[in-house]
């Protein structure tokens, strides 16, 4: 893990991916994709899948909710 928090960003999306991962350990959905694309859950159930780049990239959401 980088000592930067700035470093996060240069992380290839395979080791993002593994971190995402494990810290996300408990949550219904995961997300899977590149540096600057953040997943953010509130409070009522709801997830937000929010890109901070410049152009469109493709990303994965796995999981959901059981009814």
């Amino acid at each position: 893990v980088p000592d930067e928090q700035n470093d996060f960003y240069s992380l290839p999306q395979r080791v993002l991916d593994a971190l995402r991962g494990y810290l996300t350990q408990g949550m219904p959905v995961r997300l899977d994709g590149p540096a600057k694309v953040s997943l953010f859950e509130y409070g009522n159930g709801t997830f937000v899948v929010e890109s901070y780049r410049n152009h469109p990239v493709a990303v994965r959401i796995t999981g959901g909710f059981a009814r």
